[in-house]
C-alpha cells in the first residue's frame, strides 16, 4: 500500500513538473512560482523518464537575417568543356587604310599577250630632209603583168577648134544698096572660116554655131539697121534711131544657128542706113562651133 502511494506521490510531482515548466516559460511567470515548482519537484524521487512525445509541427519561416560576409575565395576549379560555335556577328566598320606598304621585288616578267587590233593610221610627219643619193643597184629581175588599170575618163571626140572674132573700124554709109558689112581687124580666125576679103564666114564642118553682132549708128542723122544672114536667109537685126537728138547709139544682138559644112554667115547693111566704127572696133561680128552633129 506504501509503494502505491508513493508511486502516485512520485508520478504527480512528475506531471506537475512536465506541465508546469512549459507554462512558465510561455507564460513568463516571475521568479517565486518557478521557484516553488522547482522545490516541489526536488522533493520526490526521480521517475523512470517518459516516452518521448511526437514531435510538434513546425512554425513559421522566419524573417530574413543580413546578408553575412564574402567567404574566402575558394580553389581555381578546373577548365571547362568548349562550348559551340555562337552566331557571327554583324559586319563592322570600314576601318581606316593603312599606310602604303614598301614595294615589293620586281617579278618575272609575264609570258608575252596575244597581238592587239591593228591601230588607227597616224598624222603624216612633216617630210624630212633630203637624203644622200645612194649605190645605184644591181638591175633586178623583170616583173610579172601587173593588173589592168582602171578604165580612164573618155576623151575629146576630135570636134574641130572653130572659132572667129573680127571688127570693124571704119565708117559705112549711108548705103546706096543692101551690102556686106566688111570687118578688116581679126582678132581670132580658129579653123580659118572667116574671110577678111568677102567678110562672110563659111562653115568647115557640120553643126551649132554661136554668133554675136553688134554696130554704132553715126551721130549725123542717119540710123544703122543690119541683119545677120544665113546664106540668104534673114536671122536676128539690130537697129538704131536718134535723128533728132543727133547722139550716137548702139544695139546688139545674139544667135545659135545650125549649119551644115559649106553655109555661109555674114552681115548685111541694108540700104539707105549707115554703121560707124573707129580705131576702138566699136563694130564686131564674133562666132564660134558648140559641137559639131
Amino acid at each position: 500500500m506504501a509503494t502505491n502511494t508513493l508511486y502516485w506521490v512520485v508520478y504527480y510531482c512528475a506531471i506537475v513538473c512536465v506541465v508546469q515548466l512549459p507554462l512558465t516559460v510561455t507564460q513568463q511567470q516571475d521568479e517565486d512560482n518557478q521557484s516553488d515548482v522547482s522545490d516541489r519537484c526536488r522533493n520526490g524521487i526521480p521517475g523512470t523518464p517518459g516516452v518521448p512525445g511526437i514531435n510538434g509541427l513546425p512554425g513559421p519561416v522566419g524573417p530574413m537575417g543580413d546578408f553575412g560576409l564574402p567567404g574566402d575565395t575558394g580553389p581555381k576549379g578546373e577548365p571547362g568543356l568548349h562550348g559551340s560555335h555562337g552566331r557571327p556577328g554583324q559586319k563592322g566598320d570600314k576601318g581606316q587604310d593603312g599606310s602604303k606598304g614598301q614595294s615589293g621585288q620586281e617579278g618575272p616578267s609575264g609570258k608575252p599577250g596575244p597581238r592587239g587590233y591593228k591601230g588607227m593610221d597616224g598624222m603624216r610627219g612633216h617630210r624630212g630632209a633630203k637624203g644622200e643619193t645612194g649605190v645605184k643597184g644591181d638591175k633586178g629581175s623583170r616583173g610579172g603583168q601587173g593588173l589592168p588599170g582602171t578604165r580612164g575618163h573618155k576623151g575629146d571626140s576630135g570636134q574641130p577648134r572653130v572659132a572667129f572674132s573680127v571688127a570693124k573700124t571704119t565708117s559705112t554709109g549711108p548705103a546706096t544698096e543692101d551690102q556686106v558689112i566688111l570687118y578688116d581687124k581679126v582678132y581670132a580666125n580658129d579653123g580659118n572660116g572667116y574671110n577678111i576679103t568677102t567678110g562672110k564666114f563659111s562653115a568647115p564642118v557640120e553643126g551649132k554655131y554661136f554668133f554675136t553682132i553688134s554696130g554704132v549708128r553715126p551721130r549725123v542723122t542717119y540710123s544703122m539697121f543690119a541683119c545677120l544672114m544665113k546664106n540668104d536667109v534673114q536671122l536676128p537685126c539690130i537697129y538704131s534711131s536718134d535723128a533728132y537728138n543727133r547722139r550716137y547709139g548702139a544695139s546688139t544682138n545674139s544667135a545659135i544657128v545650125d549649119l551644115q559644112q559649106g553655109d555661109i554667115v555674114w552681115v548685111r547693111l541694108s540700104q539707105a542706113y549707115s554703121v560707124y566704127s573707129s580705131a576702138n572696133d566699136l563694130t564686131t561680128f564674133t562666132g564660134h562651133l558648140l559641137y559639131s552633129n
